[in-house]
């Protein structure tokens, strides 16, 4: 680089206009790093992800009730306190799924296995052999990481 070049160079014309802090512009965005339901949303965006044809043309629409109903499942607790055990452990339990891929894909699995039982008809049912476990199993994987107490209360 040639330091005189770039010390001679003129000025950009826009210098009095102002700037907007990033901290503004990143309010327009929802945010993902809360432990709330977006955290997950955006964690595991593909798996909700439910592609329909509509008169040719895809619409793509995104489906948290599977999202919430597992969550609550693995908290064991009913879908109504999810938003509340979200605000105390969610940012810890992101945290595992980001960074433990068996962890993550073991949910995954969960959540489709879920848009599987979805999409059965009221008359079918799946034996109860094939029916997966994947939740009990993300239990598991959890308590052997050596989660917070907090964390671990919620799970046991």
């Amino acid at each position: 680089m040639n330091a005189e070049k770039v010390l001679a160079a003129p000025l950009p014309d826009d210098v009095g206009r102002s700037v907007i802090a990033p901290a503004f512009a990143l309010q327009e965005h929802p945010s993902i790093d809360n432990g709330r339901l977006e955290t997950f949303a955006h964690l595991f965006d593909q798996q909700l992800l439910d592609n329909q044809l509509e008169a040719n043309f895809v619409a793509v629409s995104r489906d948290d009730s599977r999202l919430r109903s597992s969550l609550a499942e693995l908290l064991q607790i009913p879908e109504t306190e999810l938003p509340k055990r979200l605000k105390e452990i969610g940012q810890e339990l992101a945290f595992y799924f980001a960074v433990n891929p068996q962890l993550y894909q073991q949910f995954a699995e969960a959540l489709r296995s879920k848009k599987a039982h979805s999409t059965l008809l009221p008359t079918e049912s799946l034996p109860e052999s094939s029916k997966p476990n994947n939740l009990e199993q993300t239990r598991q994987i959890l308590l052997s990481q050596g989660v917070s107490e907090v964390l671990k209360t919620k799970l046991e």
